[in-house]
């Protein structure tokens, strides 16, 4: 009995997600936004690629500064950037759908709202790991061990999920969303600057979960361990992201 029961619930879920997907699918077909978004993260990289090792040149030229010492900072920026980019589609598509109350159809449907939730957390998830591992390589500036990238990048879509939550619980609407996405982004790429700040004072920045990824690529760059760094991402962001979901749950019911 328990095994068909967990059969039946595997099914729904699939089937929330093939539905849920097709959605987004058409929603950003029709939106220019959102349909262009995807694509950021590599014309970043192809920029980062073909005009910084120019730049590079240049400023040591002209003013004897040595770039490429701050690469690890810059790449660890491309690092958050791309899942929030991710982040931001999803949250918008949230929005799109308290708009339009499509949202409200869904959480009087005999599916359960935990589908759609986990769909929600999943999916900006997945669609990070896959976008930011794909455009990574094409920008060739630091180049990691592939264990070290992969645990770094998944640590780094953590914050994928959390920048949709915050769209969709603190935006009232699209328009708000917008205003609400700026003071993320400053806020998600604010620990980039603890990179100039020495430790213990650095770790101060730790409060931000975007700071230990951004830590890590610093500590795998130059070749130290960071096992302890991704441990404490992994906390910080699943506690951020707990309070976020029940936030969710608490303005779905409102």
């Amino acid at each position: 009995m328990s095994s068909a029961l967990s059969t039946l619930r595997s099914l729904r879920l699939v089937a929330t997600f093939r539905t849920l997907g097709s959605i987004d699918a058409r929603s950003i077909r029709r939106d220019s936004l959102l349909l262009w978004a995807p694509l950021l993260p590599f014309l970043l990289a192809l920029l980062i690629r073909m005009g910084l090792p120019s730049l590079a040149l240049l400023l040591e030229a002209e003013f004897g500064l040595q770039l490429p010492a701050y690469y690890p900072l810059i790449m660890s920026a491309f690092v958050l950037i791309v899942p929030a980019t991710v982040g931001l589609i999803v949250g918008f598509l949230i929005l799109d759908e308290r708009d339009d109350r499509s949202l409200l159809t869904w959480m009087v449907s005999p599916a359960p709202i935990t589908s759609y939730v986990l769909y929600r957390l999943t999916m900006p998830i997945l669609l990070g790991m896959v976008v930011t591992t794909l455009s990574y390589p094409i920008a060739g500036l630091v180049p990691l061990n592939m264990p070290a990238f992969l645990s770094i990048v998944l640590l780094g879509v953590l914050s994928a999920p959390m920048m949709a939550l915050v769209l969709a619980t603190f935006a009232a609407n699209k328009v708000a969303g917008f205003a609400v996405a700026k003071a993320m982004n400053g806020v998600m790429i604010l620990p980039l600057l603890a990179y100039f700040i020495p430790e213990p004072w650095q770790y101060m920045a730790g409060i931000v979960p975007t700071y230990w990824p951004a830590k890590a690529f610093w500590q795998a760059a130059e070749g130290e361990p960071i096992a302890l760094t991704l441990a404490i991402g992994f906390l910080v962001s699943g506690v951020i992201l707990w309070l976020l979901v029940r936030r969710f749950y608490t303005v779905l019911y409102r």
